[in-house]
């Protein structure tokens, strides 16, 4: 939620975000994205912004989202999340030609393809210099936590 934060209080708006959950679990699993910006996500934002807003308000709708990002994070981690899923579909309809289906030519479909934010991490400390570059073509800056030692971490931004 504090990338999410951060990123509205710089733009006034929420962005696409990706982040990445191991799905090791599985044979041959390697990840699934989550999709941390959500109404919830973006409704917490407004909140909290809201210089009118209640510290219970900002509370309450900050439980309420973190819940869900909870809830989101297990489905990818049970092998429940839609998005690599919906990369495979659009991945064969190319492979076979013709017309995409119209959920892949759909507005909404390219903005969420659109990544600004990125929170995928290395989280080995012996590659504390490592981390995700720009995975989307928007102009906004992208976050990208670089990695996790003890007790913090490094943020990369990168224009």
């Amino acid at each position: 939620m504090a990338f999410q934060l951060a990123h509205y209080r710089m733009f006034g708006h929420s962005a696409s975000t990706y982040e990445s959950k191991s799905t090791s679990g599985f044979k041959h699993g390697r990840t699934e994205c989550i999709r941390s910006a959500t109404p919830l996500s973006d409704e917490f934002c407004r909140v909290y912004v809201n210089p009118d807003s209640s510290l219970a308000d900002r509370e309450a709708i900050l439980r309420r989202a973190v819940q869900n990002h909870g809830s989101l994070t297990k489905d990818a981690l049970m092998g429940e999340g839609w998005d690599r899923h919906l990369f495979a579909l659009r991945t064969l309809a190319q492979r076979h030609g013709g017309a995409l289906p119209a959920i892949f030519t759909d507005e909404a479909y390219a903005t969420l393809g659109n990544i600004v934010l990125s929170t995928s991490t290395l989280a080995s400390d012996a590659l504390g210099g490592g981390g995700f570059g720009p995975v989307g073509k928007s102009d906004d800056p992208r976050w990208s936590p670089r990695s996790r030692l003890q007790k913090w971490m490094r943020v990369s931004i990168v224009r």
